[in-house]
């Protein structure tokens, strides 16, 4: 009798061991596997582009746009389009279209803004504004902006273009008519001769190159 509730004790204590033995195997195993994910974040964020080149991406692609007068209803649906004599005229025609999401175009907006060039940013957060009420203002973490956020920076864009209209209008005298032009950013001060380089090259080839690197 004695010797078998030895045994039952010891049973048990072994038991016990397995159960803080596997307790243990499971702990460790959780905590390589979040090692794992960690380490797969941050090689996946390594990747990502970093904020100066979406910002130096943006500005590429509103030089474009006024190298060739592209229309940002165009780019946005990831084609090169102009009108001409009243006609939409195909610039380029890439063999892959990608379209551009609300968010995308907040931040192009968002960069003229800042620059405080409000011809473009405008045109842009028009758009981005048009695309976030398209999707439902559904948002997501990843995103830049929102909806609300598109709706500020746009009508604060008009509010300046306004401002600097009435600027115009006291400057120029009675006498004058003036009307708003692209604004002299810095970004583009050598807009000139970015556009000299540009016509001269003139082919599908440097706009696939000048924007997609």
């Amino acid at each position: 009798m004695y010797t078998s509730l030895q045994n039952v004790k010891q049973a048990i204590n072994v038991e016990r061991k397995l159960i803080e033995y596997l307790r243990t195997y499971i702990d460790s195993e959780l905590e390589r596997l979040e090692d794992i994910k960690r380490s797969k974040y941050e090689e996946e964020e390594a990747d990502l582009p970093k904020e100066e080149d979406l910002r130096g991406a943006a500005k590429g692609l509103m030089r474009l746009q006024d190298v060739y007068s592209l229309q940002v209803s165009s780019l946005v649906k990831g084609r090169f389009q102009r009108i001409t004599n009243g006609g939409v005229i195909d610039v380029c025609s890439p063999a892959v279209s990608v379209s551009l999401s609300g968010d995308d175009c907040f931040l192009v907006g968002k960069v003229a803004y800042e620059q405080e060039d409000y011809y473009h940013s405008v045109q842009w957060l028009e758009e981005s504004v048009r695309l976030f009420r398209g999707a439902g203002g559904q948002w997501s973490p990843e995103n830049e902006g929102t909806l609300e956020d598109a709706l500020d920076h746009l009508a604060f864009s008009h509010f300046k273009n306004v401002e600097k209209y009435e600027k115009l209008l006291g400057s120029a005298g009675p006498s004058r008519e003036c009307s708003l032009r692209r604004p002299g950013s810095s970004y583009l001060r050598t807009r000139d001769t970015y556009e000299r380089l540009c016509l001269t090259k003139g082919s599908q080839v440097f706009i696939k190159i000048a924007f997609f690197t």
